[in-house]
């Protein structure tokens, strides 16, 4: 598989899990076929590079949902250069589409670090 793929299969992987704890109207807010055609965009040596890293955090035990381990992250250099921060909103400002994912977590009683724990994310790569 590619790894521009790949890339895309962990964050569809993600969105999968957003809508089975918190709701199917929460999914196109983490992830959109828009967030896909970026990251099947990306040089496969770029896509490579990122995912190495991706996969180095999970590794070294990363979980929950955080910068460690998005490929968005890792593209763009800022927050204000970040295309998916252009579609969503910068993740840390109130009212982004993350912002509305987290309250929701919380709401329910979830928590990021149990929805998205390490292994799920071993799992995810071992596919």
């Amino acid at each position: 598989m590619k790894y521009t793929e790949k890339l895309v299969a962990l964050m569809e992987d993600k969105r999968a899990k957003i809508i089975e704890a918190i709701g199917a109207e929460f999914g196109d807010l983490y992830f959109t076929e828009e967030d896909a055609k970026e990251l099947r965009s990306l040089p496969e040596n770029e896509a490579r590079e990122i995912y190495a890293e991706i996969e180095m955090e999970i590794f070294d035990e990363a979980d929950g949902l955080n910068e460690e381990l998005c490929p968005f992250c890792y593209i763009a250099s800022c927050c204000n250069k970040c295309g998916y921060a252009g579609r969503h909103g910068e993740c840390k400002e109130r009212r982004s589409d993350f912002d509305q994912i987290v309250s929701r977590v919380l709401e329910t009683n979830n928590s990021f670090f149990e929805l998205f724990s390490n292994d799920f994310y071993r799992k995810l790569i071992k596919k």
